[in-house]
């Protein structure tokens, strides 16, 4: 009897734990949409467009591509302060995020 008891509390726990990284996994997927969803409309509200209806172009300015191509082949450290409170803002909420699961993010593993 004892271990079915047990069998049964294991299964428990198992499925607790999947819902729990399910629930988990759609609020950082979420927080992930949140930050392309604010870049898209920041992308869009930086390209002119051209034309009508269906049929709209959309460009990105010749010195839009030159500051974001840099951007991407700069590492984090040497970006500008400017730059990097960007990044930050983004980073604050995936850790909001994570904090609702009870998770935060600690130096050297503390």
């Amino acid at each position: 009897m004892t271990d079915s008891i047990d069998r049964i509390q294991m299964h428990r726990e198992i499925e607790e734990g999947q819902l729990r990284r399910q629930l988990e996994l759609e609020v950082l997927a979420a927080v992930q949409h949140e930050i392309w969803s604010h870049w898209m409309k920041y992308l869009f509200s930086q390209c002119p467009e051209f034309g009508m209806g269906v049929s709209i172009t959309r460009y990105i300015p010749a010195d839009k591509v030159i500051h974001w191509k840099r951007q991407m082949e700069t590492p984090y450290a040497e970006l500008s302060e400017k730059e990097k409170d960007s990044d930050r803002d983004q980073a604050r909420k995936v850790m909001d995020a994570l904090a609702i699961g009870g998770f935060s993010i600690r130096e050297n593993g503390e």
